[in-house]
């Protein structure tokens, strides 16, 4: 994944819920789900825009 977990906001939580080593690869989990998600949405978005400029451009006549 594109940031590391230490610093994030699941590892955070996981500092807060007493940093158990047991429990850290659910936290690791969250974290991993969570970027995924993100870059999903980041790719989906992109997807988009690309479609909205051919578009404007066939629109334009370009």
């Amino acid at each position: 994944m594109s940031s590391s977990f230490k610093g994030s906001p699941e590892h955070q939580d996981w500092e807060e819920a007493g940093g158990r080593d047991e429990e850290e690869s659910e936290y690791r989990q969250e974290h991993d789900r969570r970027e995924r998600s993100e870059q999903a949405k980041k790719d989906y978005d992109a997807a988009e825009d690309k479609e909205t400029m051919r578009k404007n451009e066939e629109h334009l006549g370009r």
